[in-house]
């Protein structure tokens, strides 16, 4: 259905990107923003943006990641919280944690859910003690920061040190 379009307009371009996320096919969702990138005339939104961001950090695939991430900086899309958050969660998926931190750190004010991305892809590398500095900054806690930190002392850390602390 989406071929018979003539000319699909961002939103339906978002809508099959975000439908091959969810099918956990990131590589077609990488695939269709390169084929939407050929028609000048069609703009790129925030949620494009953050889609094929996400779809890099499915693939591991920080080269792109980082190309696209040049592209956001170059539209004035670098203050928008739905791509920082995807740029946080790119990278952090493919293993430059540090660039994850500078992302977060230039946010101007970092929303619970960037909190939790961080502190998430913290854990998931096993780095107890960083996760554990981000959660005492929170300035705000969810049930989901609370599971991440408990399933991260429990998985790899000292469990009794959180309930000390």
């Amino acid at each position: 259905m989406f071929d018979s379009f003539s000319l699909p307009d961002t939103f339906t371009w978002n809508t099959m990107m975000r439908t091959y996320l969810n099918a956990q096919k990131p590589a077609e969702s990488l695939a269709l923003y390169f084929q939407m990138r050929f028609h000048d005339d069609l703009p790129l939104d925030s949620f494009s943006l953050s889609l094929v961001l996400q779809a890099c950090g499915r693939l591991m695939d920080c080269d792109n990641g980082m190309m696209i991430h040049a592209y956001v900086v170059k539209l004035g899309f670098c203050r928008d919280l739905f791509v920082q958050t995807a740029l946080i969660e790119m990278y952090a998926r493919c293993g430059c944690t540090e660039y994850a931190a500078k992302v977060f750190d230039f946010m101007e004010e970092p929303d619970l859910v960037a909190h939790n991305v961080l502190l998430s892809e913290y854990v998931k590398i096993r780095d107890i003690q960083k996760a554990r500095e981000l959660f005492d900054r929170m300035p705000q806690r969810d049930l989901v920061s609370w599971n991440t930190i408990i399933h991260g002392y429990a998985s790899f850390g000292d469990a009794l040190d959180i309930a000390n602390q």
